[in-house]
């Protein structure tokens, strides 16, 4: 099978790299500009508060709460600029795996993970969406939850075996 990154030029995929890094960036100050408008007593952590309120009554407080802040449409743009910000990650996170994975000559499947991290992020964020707009599914928090936490983890377990890999590549330089 053919990996979505395949079709970028080997000689474009560092400026692709760097460019996708850069409007990470720009989508991360975006996202914390927006968010700081969800903090309060009920949400502490913003609009991550929210993705891992894993029951309905906890959803349903927070979203209270932002309605009276008056904040629901600062929520609803967070949750915009996160669908463009999964794009990105996922890009570059799968980008950076596969450029590792062909100088070391390694098998380029793993650089799935953070494509499938995005895709869970996508809908994690409808569930957001669905509860914002107080859809009645006592479902969508359970959703959102899951699917946080396991984007999460493999997020985190990409980063992980980027860094070995990278060790890996340094230590094979010095011998």
């Amino acid at each position: 099978m053919t990996h979505p990154i395949d079709i970028i030029a080997l000689e474009k995929r560092k400026p692709a790299l760097f460019l996708g890094l850069v409007a990470c960036g720009v989508a991360i100050v975006g996202m914390q500009w927006t968010g700081r408008f969800l903090v309060g007593d009920i949400s502490p952590a913003g609009i991550v508060s929210f993705e891992f309120s894993s029951n309905v009554d906890q959803a349903w407080a927070i979203v209270q709460s932002w309605e009276r802040m008056g904040v629901i449409l600062w929520a609803e743009l967070n949750i915009g600029l996160d669908f463009i910000f999964l794009l990105l990650y996922a890009f570059c996170l799968s980008l950076g795996m596969v450029m590792l994975s062909e100088k070391l000559n390694f098998w380029k499947g793993l650089s799935w993970l953070p494509i499938i991290a995005g895709g869970l992020d996508a809908v994690e964020n409808v569930g957001m969406l669905f509860m914002l707009n107080k859809s009645e599914g006592a479902i969508w928090p359970e959703i959102a939850y899951y699917c946080a936490f396991a984007k999460f983890t493999l997020i985190a377990l990409s980063i992980l075996i980027m860094l070995l890999m990278s060790i890996f590549l340094i230590s094979r330089r010095r011998i």
